[in-house]
């Protein structure tokens, strides 16, 4: 079954050596020169001018416009943040850009060629304006969608506090670009966008109360999504653009929902204790209890442990929560080494246990299945430093490296680049092992491939950032770092720089 679902990986894994063992600079040129910065910035390129000129009605995060918007601002972010060469190849040849006022349609260049140049820094000069005027294009044509015909469910009921597939996400997604778009703009420009950025951090603070009132405290379309927003939002605007009271509000509501259901779960497994939090999607009465990244008991727990609060407040239910995800850890269909497998859903009798155990099924996503379980061990690992959370992230990360090379496409939620960086994570949450990076970029050589390329269109939406190709635009960006991605790369809209 894992290999219908998975290209076989042939690729040669990361060799120690007597040299690179001893020398940090030595691992990194070992672990980074198998894939050329070239030979990624030619792919870059390509995926740019696919991706920039993908036109829908959607405007989420997820498979819309914002999405696209989101990749491109990660992109440039990411270029002039972690490659030296483009920063200094943009700080040289750009004056302040003239970027449009609110309305104005943004003219979006072809990114640069990089076919044929030797000169690595005229390739990258054009980079980063180009990057920001097709970010702030997708981000208004996503915000123009929500007043139409179809936006209305999107900031209204349940999805409207979705950071990934909703209104909230929107709104957080214009706030992002248009703030980098007042610093890269004319004085005479950066007033009125940030007027317009501030318009947005409203526009998602407005959703707050749905987000409060949601049904879900899962990633994709509830509370966890919405905080990790509100972090995301702290983080690249400044402290406090998100009151705390609305990220600790957020939090305790996940918290006590979570507590609420648990004391009404019929817990019929003695091998390992009840969990103190509990959680069921797509309905809260009537859902199934989901375990991975999307809509489970990960991505609620990553989102949690990116909360101060609740580490001081909470740690006790963060850990023995965690303990419960462990107590699903099983052997992977398919998979040389033991263990780093996690089925969909979580076990609450023996009988569900043994079918996880007897399953053919290897989902092996970031949405389900051992990628999402690698970020929140490597968080768990981050906040307590417990070595057997790091442990446990390694032993999904060799699952990740056997079977993550999907047929499915090249997004973030089921997706090869989002599985690359569960091994970026594990590169950074390990000490800079050089075996991760390596594997990492190997899957991003894997895009361009022959097998890589006869998935481009597989998805529904292939050009779309968590279904699509703009997921591997964010990756390629952070693996042309002048580290070869070590230290800054980060999952879009999941993991905070």
């Amino acid at each position: 079954m894992s290999q219908a679902r998975n290209f076989r990986n042939t690729f040669s894994d990361y060799v120690m050596t007597a040299s690179n063992a001893t020398s940090p600079a030595a691992s990194l040129s070992a672990s980074t020169s198998s894939v050329s910065r070239m030979t990624l910035l030619d792919l870059f390129g390509e995926t740019f001018d696919a991706v920039q000129s993908y036109r829908t009605s959607n405007p989420t995060i997820y498979t819309g416009s914002a999405g696209v918007a989101l990749a491109m601002w990660h992109a440039r972010r990411s270029l002039l943040t972690n490659c030296s060469t483009c920063a200094a190849a943009t700080a040289a040849a750009e004056p302040p850009l003239q970027l449009p006022l609110s309305g104005s349609r943004v003219a979006v260049a072809a990114a640069p060629a990089a076919a044929g140049s030797t000169d690595e820094a005229t390739v990258l000069a054009d980079l980063p304006a180009a990057l920001l005027a097709a970010a702030l294009e997708h981000a208004r044509s996503a915000v123009k969608a929500l007043v139409g015909p179809k936006g209305y469910s999107l900031t209204h009921g349940s999805r409207g506090g979705s950071m990934l597939d909703g209104g909230a996400g929107v709104h957080m997604t214009a706030a992002l670009v248009l703030h980098d778009a007042a610093a890269a703009g004319s004085s005479a420009a950066s007033l009125a966008l940030s007027r317009e950025r501030d318009d947005h951090v409203r526009g998602f603070l407005d959703a707050y109360p749905l987000a409060m009132d949601s049904e879900n405290d899962e990633y994709l379309y509830g509370r966890a999504g919405y905080l990790q927003g509100a972090q995301l939002l702290n983080c690249c605007l400044g402290a406090g653009t998100v009151p705390v009271e609305v990220v600790e509000g957020v939090a305790t509501e996940m918290l006590e929902s979570g507590r609420e259901l648990a004391t009404r779960l019929r817990w019929r497994r003695a091998d390992t204790p009840q969990p103190p939090l509990f959680y069921m999607w797509p309905h809260r009465e009537q859902g199934e209890p989901y375990l991975g990244a999307a809509h489970g008991l990960m991505g609620i727990l990553f989102s949690l442990l990116h909360c101060d609060l609740v580490v001081r407040q909470h740690a006790e239910d963060l850990r023995a929560s965690l303990a419960c995800v462990a107590s699903h850890e099983i052997d992977c269909p398919g998979c040389s080494t033991p263990g780093g497998h996690y089925p969909t859903r979580m076990a609450v009798s023996p009988q569900d246990l043994a079918e996880s155990k007897s399953s053919s099924k290897a989902l092996v996503h970031w949405c389900h299945g051992a990628p999402g379980a690698v970020f929140m061990w490597c968080k768990a690992h981050q906040v307590f430093g417990d070595p057997a959370y790091l442990s446990a992230a390694r032993r999904a990360g060799e699952v990740v490296w056997q079977l993550g090379l999907l047929k499915k496409g090249h997004g973030l939620c089921h997706g090869t680049s989002g599985n690359a960086y569960a091994l970026l994570a594990l590169h950074r949450a390990t000490g800079n092992e050089a075996i991760w990076l390596h594997r990492a970029r190997m899957f991003a050589a894997h895009i361009s491939s022959p097998e890589g390329r006869a998935v481009y269109d597989t998805p529904d939406r292939p050009l779309s950032l968590y279904e699509g190709r703009a997921g591997a635009l964010c990756l390629l960006a952070d693996l042309l770092a002048d580290d070869g991605g070590s230290a800054g790369a980060r999952f879009p809209a999941f993991e905070l720089p």
